[in-house]
């Protein structure tokens, strides 16, 4: 069970970005019936009582469709800072703010997750310097009902239903684009053997690949539809032609 592909795949994906026209970057992501909307502002103006003289302030709000704070909200905008921390150069923007809003419309599961690969594509489309892309991937694990192998079976990309009480562990893994490492995890629930926890990320880094191929394929056909972007191409091919 332990090394069984069966469960590995993720369910189907959509995206869109720049659809907030009143932020810097904006994106949703669609993952199966969870959808995530994120809104990028910055670097702007922050009030000076929080002020940073070597680098960003970064604000996070994660609002849930239910429309009530509640300690999940918290613990989201934790692990979304966290993220973000590890990702972007907030020293390049001293003294400033980078605002990060996180709305998630509707939660069938594996919602952090969603979240931020959303985020990557929001940050991307702000166009804010990164130490590299990012793609994120999650798991839960449950008892085996073989008495003759205890080994969890694990689900990938679960929904609510799969995330339910009879789960044992749940666990976040946030990939970077260079080298495929992990950048950020998190892991919620009983014991795990290392041997368990290594083949996670192992198996977690294959879907991983995925997201970054649906990544480069998404913004291809947004730059292709970009007005600027073209007018840009067109420029290089003058001058390329020019120079010939």
């Amino acid at each position: 069970m332990l090394g069984d592909d069966t469960h590995l795949k993720l369910r189907p994906i959509e995206s869109e970005v720049s659809l907030l026209g009143n932020c810097d970057g904006s994106a949703r992501v669609r993952q199966g019936s969870t959808s995530v909307l994120v809104g990028i502002w910055g670097p702007v103006e922050v009030r000076q009582s929080r002020e940073l003289p070597d680098k960003a302030t970064l604000e996070v709000s994660v609002k849930y469709c239910t429309g009530q704070g509640t300690p999940r909200d918290t613990y989201s905008e934790d692990v979304v800072a966290s993220v973000c921390r590890e990702v972007i150069l907030l020293s390049e923007h001293p003294r400033t703010s980078i605002q990060v809003n996180v709305q998630v419309e509707s939660d069938d599961g594996s919602v952090l997750a969603v979240t931020a690969n959303a985020l990557c594509l929001a940050l991307m489309d702000a166009g804010l310097p990164l130490r590299s892309q990012f793609a994120a991937v999650c798991c839960v694990t449950t008892p085996t009902t073989n008495d003759t192998d205890t080994t969890p079976t694990v689900t990938w990309d679960p929904t609510c239903e799969e995330e339910g009480d009879d789960t044992t562990a749940r666990y976040l893994f946030v990939y970077d684009s260079d080298s495929r490492n992990v950048i950020f995890s998190n892991y919620t629930g009983g014991q795990c053997e290392v041997r368990e926890y290594l083949l996670y990320l192992q198996k977690g880094r294959q879907l991983a690949n995925q997201i970054f191929s649906y990544f480069r394929e998404s913004f291809e056909k947004f730059l292709r539809k970009d007005v600027k972007f073209q007018l840009l191409l067109s420029e290089s091919d003058k001058v390329k032609g020019n120079g010939s």
